[in-house]
């Protein structure tokens, strides 16, 4: 059975949410999904962005700011 997923507010830089999206449109991901994937492989610790293309690197790069 599908789990039922639940809405979130986010709020991020109008720059890193163009580059989000441009990553994820690359990828032929929805915008939730890369974003899922990307937090998944962060709380998970994978380095599968540094395999790939490297579309999950937005959010590597801006985590500092």
């Amino acid at each position: 059975m599908a789990q039922v997923k639940t809405p979130v507010t986010v709020r991020l830089n109008p720059d890193l949410l163009a580059e989000v999206r441009q990553s994820a449109a690359r990828d032929n991901r929805s915008l939730t999904n890369f974003i899922e994937t990307a937090l998944r492989e962060r709380i998970n610790g994978g380095s599968r962005s540094q395999r790939t293309s490297g579309s999950v690197q937005a959010f590597k790069d801006n985590k500092n700011q």
